[in-house]
């Protein structure tokens, strides 16, 4: 019984560790998306903000 708790603790937090990192590279995915169309949009309007 003690065994198998013990595996079933490794499995949930390997589950977490995944959950965690998945979010995390998602959010850096996200942020680098963002700054990426920011730059975009920047650069193309970059003579209007500079009128």
């Amino acid at each position: 019984m003690n065994g198998s708790r013990f595996t079933g603790s490794w499995l949930h937090k390997g589950l977490v560790r995944l959950c965690v990192g998945m979010m995390a590279i998602l959010g850096i995915k996200l942020s680098a998306l963002y700054l990426l169309g920011a730059a975009l949009v920047f650069g193309l309007h970059r003579d209007h903000f500079f009128d």
